[in-house]
């Protein structure tokens, strides 16, 4: 499996995220209650979205790390990855609290599933080493 997966994962949607609620408002309705884009505020949103996201991402990697070792297809391992990403974000929004709460887990959990669907799992050696033993 790809070793720059899980990171790969973490700071695409940390950095696409943001945008998903303003996205949402131009395509729908401004959201209520919400006095400040998450992108008006982008660096400390990061910041503060890497912070929040560690005791997930330490859970995260370990699945990873044992995901790796097992036999198990490379979309069943990508759907508990992400599964595993999409807890996370849920269990930390609640800890944190706040009237944003479900914008926040939706925008998150939005960006981790398109992330994490789209980004390769299996290293490009891999699929080279498999195509020479399939030949």
């Amino acid at each position: 499996m790809n070793p720059n997966y899980p990171y790969l994962h973490l700071l695409i949607t940390l950095i696409v995220a943001p945008f998903m609620p303003a996205l949402y408002g131009l395509i729908f309705n401004p959201i209520q209650g919400q006095v400040i884009e998450l992108h008006e505020v982008y660096l400390i949103t990061f910041f503060v979205s890497v912070f929040f996201s560690i005791p997930s991402f330490i859970l995260y990697l370990w699945f990873f790390s044992y995901l790796s070792k097992k036999k198990i297809n490379l979309v069943l391992k990508k759907m508990i990855l992400i599964c595993c990403t999409v807890v996370g974000i849920v269990i930390t929004f609640l800890v944190i609290g706040g009237s944003l709460n479900l914008t926040l887990i939706l925008a998150y959990s939005v960006a981790a599933i398109i992330t994490g669907t789209v980004l390769r799992i299996k290293a490009k050696k891999e699929m080279s080493h498999d195509f020479e033993t399939n030949i």
